[in-house]
């Protein structure tokens, strides 16, 4: 954190953090947070996000997250995790996650939860999508479900992961992997940063639900 984020205060492990010292943290755009995998991924036991006596897992420090975004009232919340999450418990987690952000009762989708999606409830509306690092400027295979809740104007803007299915992850079948560096998506609009250049995981984040925001409001554009 003191690396990348020189500015940004450390308050040290986020289950210590007294949550009426974040009430009046007005100055605060965005929280961004990747919970553990390890209860949700399939190369793990699948624990899910709680114990058989309703007690967090590991994978439950997302139960702390929501309360810290809760607390701070930010606009933005965005999170993280490994497509395992869509399947967990039987989808039961997932539910669990999008039910928790929107505060409305949700139930797992007749045959599961798709790649991608929204939810809408009194706290906002909620967005998630599947996304493989691979077309995103890294050079590996790495898929990862991010979700994003907005809790302001969300009537006034067209979807941020709203996104083509080729980008999901979904390679054909006969493609093998490659030694090339995956291609980068620079001609795409960014925010965030001094200058207008992406600064940290956030920035990235965003970088690329801006640039398929942009692709999604111009059907010519050829980047």
């Amino acid at each position: 954190l003191r690396h990348h984020y020189p500015r940004v205060p450390n308050l040290g492990d986020i289950n210590s953090i007294p949550l009426d010292t974040l009430v009046n943290a007005k100055d605060l755009d965005i929280l961004v947070a990747g919970f553990p995998c390890q209860d949700l991924s399939i190369a793990g036991q699948r624990k899910g996000l709680t114990h058989a006596d309703s007690t967090p897992t590991r994978s439950g420090l997302f139960f702390r997250i929501v309360a810290l975004a809760d607390a701070i009232g930010q606009r933005w919340t965005l999170l993280e995790n490994v497509p395992g999450l869509l399947s967990s418990q039987g989808g039961r987690d997932f539910a669990t996650v999008v039910g928790a952000l929107s505060g409305a009762n949700i139930d797992v989708p007749h045959g599961g939860w798709a790649n991608s999606g929204m939810s809408l409830g009194p706290k906002g509306l909620v967005e998630w999508a599947t996304l493989d690092a691979q077309f995103f400027g890294v050079p590996q295979r790495r898929s990862r479900v991010f979700v994003v809740r907005d809790t302001g104007a969300w009537q006034h803007r067209p979807p941020l992961l709203l996104i083509p299915h080729s980008l999901q992850g979904h390679p054909a079948p006969s493609r093998k992997a490659g030694q090339e560096i995956a291609g980068t998506i620079a001609k795409c609009s960014f925010i965030g940063g001094a200058g207008g250049r992406p600064e940290g995981a956030a920035a990235n984040h965003f970088q690329v639900a801006n640039c398929l925001r942009a692709k999604a409001n111009d059907p010519h554009r050829a980047d």
